[in-house]
């Protein structure tokens, strides 16, 4: 996405994301639920090691066999549904 404009649209009342215009790569996540917060997935950064996570989200939605053992909080829901 060189020097375009990310695309965006309400995926459901209060909620926003935004992507690549071009090829669809997800770029940003926001809810009115959690102003000011945006989410950004790890992934489209340059160097993405160094965002180390703090803690585990739907952790009951994982596949079975999915285990991180860096004794991180994990979380059967979101943050969202936590507040």
């Amino acid at each position: 996405m060189p020097g375009g404009r990310p695309k965006g649209y309400e995926s459901s009342p209060g909620v926003y994301r935004s992507f690549c215009g071009t090829c669809g790569t997800p770029i940003s996540f926001e809810d009115e639920k959690l102003p000011g917060e945006t989410y950004l997935p790890v992934g489209i950064f340059d160097d993405p090691e160094a965002f180390e996570p703090e803690e585990h989200e739907w952790w009951s939605l994982r596949l079975r066999w999915f285990d991180v053992r860096d004794g991180l909080p994990r979380h059967d829901e979101s943050s969202i549904l936590r507040t």
